[in-house]
């Protein structure tokens, strides 16, 4: 019964039987001297004889098993375990190995697992059986809001915050200053100030986040002095009325976005024009029952506004003859058209009555509605029953020929819808264009 150097005489020739059995946490290894092999031994003694049996501790593979998407290495305490390359050493029973997790500049370590726990960065493990260790190292992987801001041309304050892992480590890297100054970076804050812009055009700077493997950028844009317009607004004490009607226009609403001082013209459809916030216009049944007054206000930087108003003069009736030349000769050609712009109520149109007199002949003719050149001595109005209408009509188209020469009157009158022409004077509203003709 050996554990040690034993020995023990036999009788010649006597057979003796050795069984070898490890105690725990070894191996029999096998036999030298007059045995060999791992199975029991049997010696006859028929001399001295000496036999060797070997035992060892028990051995058990550690297996380094990195996850995570980011990248380290791992190193054993007895400097045989290397991970990144060299993951698994054999280790002989109850020895205590201590791995150390070391993250790649980018990543962080996270933990361990299986075999270890925690996530220290050392872990001591005792070897008694086969083990596989994890260790997980992610990226540092940022989140930066803002990543854009706009300044104005004031320039102002800022903030950038920068959520990352514990263990993450960052700078901010301004590329811009001057006038884009960092002023403070902890605690995941970055602090800036951006100057006034006393230049003519718009900047952009930026500043960068970064471990020196991930980086993200942060825009900053400054904007410069921009000049807006001024807005035009008015108000018109009335917008409808008989003639003359006398209307008061009041600019006090406009404005200018930049407190600007702002300067006033307004001017009409008919010619009138003005200064001034307020002024007063007097509109007269000349060329159009409606008319237009315009506001054009500008600022210190000569931008400007308009603003257009409708002013409707009722009860209105106008008729224009247009193209007439006061003399043709043979061969010129004779063009003529009629403007018609009438404003009354459905409850009191009026008709429009239209005649040529041809002087030296004395003869009368009326303007019928079937078109250009359409003419009759029966008195006839041109248009009946007007009471919104405004449109130009083309009267008169052809070449003057040998025979027609003489003096033409052009008349045109408006009339209560359904009486003649022959009830009125001729002192009332009618309309006269003198035009003469070349005999030869």
């Amino acid at each position: 019964n050996c554990s040690n150097e034993c020995s023990e005489d036999y009788k010649a020739d006597t057979s003796v039987t050795l069984t070898a059995t490890p105690d725990a946490d070894y191996t029999f290894a096998g036999w030298s001297g007059v045995c060999s092999g791992t199975d029991n031994c049997t010696v006859t003694m028929n001399q001295a004889k000496n036999v060797k049996a070997t035992f060892e501790l028990d051995q058990f593979l550690l297996t380094i098993s990195p996850t995570g998407n980011g990248n380290g290495t791992v190193t054993s305490s007895l400097s045989d375990i290397n991970c990144g390359s060299d993951c698994s050493e054999d280790y002989k029973a109850d020895t205590s190995v201590t791995l150390t997790a070391t993250p790649d500049a980018g990543s962080i370590f996270t933990g361990w697992g299986n075999g270890c726990s925690g996530n220290a960065v050392t872990c001591i493990i005792k070897m008694n059986s086969d083990k596989t260790v994890t260790a997980k190292f992610d990226l540092c992987e940022y989140t930066v809001t803002p990543l854009k801001s706009s300044y104005g041309v004031e320039g102002g304050d800022g903030t950038i915050e920068v959520t990352a892992p514990v263990g993450c480590k960052w700078e901010a890297v301004n590329h811009n200053k001057g006038w884009l100054n960092i002023t403070a970076s902890n605690n995941g804050v970055v602090e800036y100030t951006v100057s006034a812009n006393e230049s003519s055009t718009e900047r952009t700077g930026t500043f960068t986040i970064t471990d020196t493997i991930i980086e993200q950028t942060v825009t900053i844009e400054q904007g410069i002095d921009v000049n807006e317009p001024p807005v035009a607004l008015f108000t018109v004490s009335s917008l409808e009325g008989a003639a003359p009607l006398v209307v008061t226009v009041d600019a006090s609403n406009s404005s200018d976005p930049d407190n600007d001082s702002i300067t006033y013209q307004w001017e009409t459809s008919d010619g009138h024009t003005a200064t001034g916030i307020t002024t007063d216009f007097t509109f007269e049944e000349v060329n159009s029952c409606e008319k237009t007054i315009t506001l054009t206000v500008t600022d210190d930087g000569d931008l400007n506004d308009k603003e257009t108003e409708t002013v409707s003069l009722e009860d209105c009736a106008i008729v224009e003859f247009h193209g007439i030349e006061d003399y043709y000769n043979i061969g010129d050609f004779v063009r003529v058209d009629v403007k018609i712009d009438v404003n009354f109520t459905r409850f009191k149109p009026v008709d429009l009555w239209l005649a040529i007199l041809m002087v030296e002949s004395n003869v009368l003719l009326y303007n019928t509605p079937l078109g250009i050149n359409s003419f009759s001595p029966t008195p006839q109005a041109y248009k009946e029953s007007l009471d919104n209408y405004t449109v130009i009509h083309h009267l008169l188209d052809f070449e003057v020929p040998l025979g027609l020469g003489g003096t033409y009157i052009f008349g045109a009158l408006f009339v209560e819808d359904g009486k003649s022409s022959t009830d009125y004077s001729v002192d009332d509203d009618l309309i006269i264009k003198i035009t003469e003709l070349a005999s030869e």
